[in-house]
């Protein structure tokens, strides 16, 4: 149900950030905690329950920070931060 959905870089010390953000239907904080579950889903996801479940993993497995902060009716914002090379 997003209109605009933005992917930004931001430089941090030794560190770059990729936040993707959207003014979508928004997460409430169970939902944000469900995320790590398979096939595990808001009410108005028309997804599997696989694609935050899936980036957690791999971020986790990378070591990299994954950060996630919604509220119904405020979208979404995914910040990912990713080690410099």
């Amino acid at each position: 149900g997003a209109g605009l959905i933005q992917m930004q870089t931001h430089p941090t010390d030794g560190a770059v950030e990729l936040v993707v953000s959207d003014d979508g239907h928004g997460m409430s904080e169970e939902d944000i905690n469900r995320v790590r579950q398979r096939h595990q889903k808001g009410d108005t996801s028309e997804g599997n329950g696989l694609g935050l479940t899936l980036m957690a993993e791999e971020c986790d497995r990378l070591g990299v920070s994954l950060q996630i902060d919604s509220e119904p009716g405020r979208g979404t914002r995914i910040v990912i931060g990713l080690p410099e090379a």
